[in-house]
Formats: C-alpha cells, sequence, structure tokens
C-alpha cells in the first residue's frame, strides 16, 4: 500500500507501508523482510502490473485466468480495492 510519494530535487521519494513492511528514502526499517525502497516499489508494481493484466483478461473473457490473477493480487495485498471489487 502506497502511503505517500514526493519528488525532491532529482530523486523520486516513496513511501510503502503495510503492517510488515515500511520503507522511506531507501533505508531498511529495522527486522523487515524487504532489503530495500527498490524492492518495495518493485513488489507494488508486480501487484498492479498483475491487476492491470486481470482486467485485461476479464475484457478478453478469460475469466478463470483473471481470477487467479486478482487472487494472487489479494493475496500480495489485501487492502487492494480494486481487486477486491472485480
Amino acid at each position: 500500500m502506497v502511503i505517500g510519494s514526493g519528488l525532491s530535487g532529482n530523486c523520486a521519494h516513496l513511501l510503502v507501508s503495510s503492517p510488515d513492511v515500511t520503507f522511506s528514502r531507501g533505508k531498511e526499517a529495522k527486522g523487515r523482510p524487504w532489503g530495500s525502497t527498490s524492492a518495495a516499489i518493485q513488489a507494488v508494481q508486480v501487484t498492479s502490473a498483475r491487476f492491470l493484466q486481470a482486467q485485461a483478461l476479464l475484457g478478453l473473457g478469460q475469466k478463470s485466468k483473471a481470477r487467479a490473477l486478482l487472487t494472487d493480487v489479494l493475496r500480495r495485498d489485501p487492502n487492494h480495492a480494486l481487486a477486491s471489487d472485480l
């Protein structure tokens, strides 16, 4: 879940937070499973990409493949509102 973001100079800052993970500006939160902000951003991007792919598959009538992707999206982010609605 993205809590906030901002642009400072040439560097984009993203704060990602969930019950298990909190990162800000490239520093690892103590005892957290991901080692860097880039890993957290990549995880968010993968989740978003899978959601978009599921939407496309629904549009093509491939409901079972879309359902599998939506299940994965909700496993990765149980609070994903759009995936919950589909």
